[in-house]
């Protein structure tokens, strides 16, 4: 059965932070709208929704739709002065964080993991309305990064889809489900044309494939030793 995640951008309907002239909203939104591509391309059924549920919680506790998802997560950015890093919130009553930990393994690439006493630095417990009025569902609040922070937002802006990218991977392969790509994923085969348009770029391929899963899971594995890497479609076989 196809897996189904919620991706709640934080602040619907409404502005959140203001931070660097950039509202808090159209981040979460932005970044919402990636996330749900990538787990979308990697076969999992995922959906951003477009209601604010802090307002819903509010008006309905049981929020029975969102009961219906394998996994909600809801995407938020920090503001404290001098804050630094990334972090996840969870229910004090959910006892299986692996889903957590995986997503800040994935984010310490980029980001400072700020401190807990989980084995896995990062992640912690919250009561934030969306946690304790849903205690019995898998779900999270991400704060990705602060806002206020130049630096932190930099490195965001500048690594957005790897980031979104990573998350997805993170979430997918801790629902069980094989990462795998539609066809029309598949990035373009640059010509020599188009390579000749710019300039030459020498490439170090590490490994070649036949299949796309392992293709990811190679990736994956070489990011997680901080090696920038990517998949590449061709229909030549490489030599090594």
């Amino acid at each position: 059965m196809t897996k189904r995640v919620s991706i709640v951008p934080g602040h619907n309907g409404t502005v959140g932070a203001v931070s660097l002239g950039r509202i808090e909203n159209d981040l979460t939104v932005a970044f919402s709208k990636k996330l749900a591509s990538y787990l979308n391309a990697f076969g999992v059924n995922a959906t951003v929704e477009t209601y604010n549920l802090y307002d819903q919680l509010e008006k309905d506790p049981l929020r029975s739709d969102v009961r219906i998802y394998d996994y909600t997560i809801e995407i938020h950015f920090n503001i404290t002065k001098g804050g630094t890093g990334t972090e996840i919130f969870v229910s004090p009553l959910k006892t299986d964080i692996s889903m957590e930990q995986s997503i800040m393994v994935a984010l310490s690439k980029w980001f400072k993991l700020r401190d807990d006493t989980h084995p896995i630095d990062g992640v912690k417990t919250s009561d934030f309305h969306i946690l304790k009025s849903l205690p019995d569902r898998n779900i999270s609040l991400l704060e990705i990064a602060f806002m206020d922070n130049e630096k932190d937002m930099e490195i965001y802006l500048s690594n957005i889809d790897e980031i979104a990218e990573s998350i997805a991977l993170a979430i997918t392969k801790s629902l069980g489900v094989t990462p795998i790509l539609s066809d029309t994923s598949i990035p373009a085969v640059e010509t020599d044309d188009q390579i000749a348009a710019d300039y030459y770029h020498w490439r170090v391929i590490a490994e070649s494939f036949k299949s796309r899963n392992n293709a990811y899971d190679y990736v994956l594995y070489l990011r997680n030793l901080g090696i920038k890497s990517f998949v590449a479609y061709t229909n030549t076989p490489t030599i090594l």
